[in-house]
């Protein structure tokens, strides 16, 4: 979350009475975010992010799944560390007192698997920070108000319902701007695991939501193992082919690269290789002269 938003209203929301007994979870979760947080703030500038818990793309498609959930726990600077653990704390501790940790516990699993694995399907990253879990969590208290589940006003006033509505489109817009990299995925489907749970809690119950919310964490655990319209996706089953070796396999998936990203000279480089070694002789030159004049302007392996 951005500190300049804390501008938008000028009487500050009170916050309920707190009660640390009954936020084991959520206080542990913020030790942990901050540990781990200031673990790679002391390594400088990592070089490599998975020893850190956080795979590209290629790799969490590749195999490297607990990276959909060591992902949560690593923020990029300060204020994304501060703000995210700060509303945790206020409003994901109060959910945790009100309907207790094993319920807590299962949201936050919830939700964060179902928003880095879509992330991953759609932007090619699992992405950063608790913010996916932090919009479940908001989601859950905004759709309370909805549905009329229960009650959340002490906690969720009108000015923060606006708060989080407002920086989940900033997000949007800045990332399509190219000003700022967000998980947007993320925060859109915490959002929609939220409102779901809320909804299927409501009484009457919303048997919709009941199924809705399964058939969300199933397609999500889906996308993990089929993405075909993800190009890290794609990535990593062109090069599990070509390892094995699979060539036409390879060929056709690294195919499907170049169409998606024709700029990339990565997948033209290796099935020009793969043609080469089939005696392609016309075809795989092609390829890699192709690959060549593109690496003057390179976007590198996914």
């Amino acid at each position: 979350m951005n500190a300049r938003l804390g501008t938008l209203s000028n009487t500050r929301p009170q916050n309920p009475p707190v009660d640390l007994k009954k936020r084991p979870l959520t206080l542990l979760i913020i030790a942990v975010s901050i540990i781990w947080t200031g673990w790679i703030f002391l390594e400088g500038n990592p070089g490599n992010w998975r020893q850190f818990g956080v795979s590209s793309g290629f790799d969490v498609c590749s195999g490297d799944y607990w990276s959909l959930f060591t992902s949560l726990f690593v923020h990029v600077g300060g204020l994304h560390l501060y703000f995210n653990v700060y509303w945790l704390y206020i409003l994901g501790g109060w959910v945790e007192e009100r309907f207790g940790s094993r319920f807590y516990a299962l949201l936050f699993l919830i939700s964060g698997f179902c928003s880095s694995a879509l992330e991953l399907s759609f932007s090619g990253g699992t992405g950063v920070g608790l913010s996916g879990v932090l919009y479940a969590i908001f989601g859950l208290l905004w759709g309370a108000q909805l549905f009329g589940s229960h009650s959340t006003d002490e906690v969720l006033p009108k000015s923060r319902v606006q708060l989080f509505l407002i920086w989940l489109v900033a997000c949007g817009g800045l990332t399509v701007a190219g000003v700022l990299s967000v998980g947007n995925v993320a925060h859109v489907v915490g959002l929609i695991v939220g409102l779901l749970v809320a909804c299927a809690m409501a009484s009457p119950a919303r048997w919709g939501a009941k199924f809705a919310l399964p058939a969300l964490v199933l397609f999500s655990g889906i996308t993990t193992l089929y993405s075909p319209w993800s190009y890290v996706w794609l990535g990593s089953r062109a090069a599990r082919a070509q390892a094995r070796p699979q060539w036409e396999v390879a060929t056709y998936y690294y195919s499907a690269m170049i169409e998606q990203r024709p700029e990339d000279p990565w997948p033209l480089e290796n099935r020009g290789r793969i043609q080469l070694y089939l005696h392609h002789e016309l075809d795989g030159q092609a390829d890699l002269a192709k690959a060549e004049r593109l690496k003057r302007t390179p976007v590198g392996r996914p």
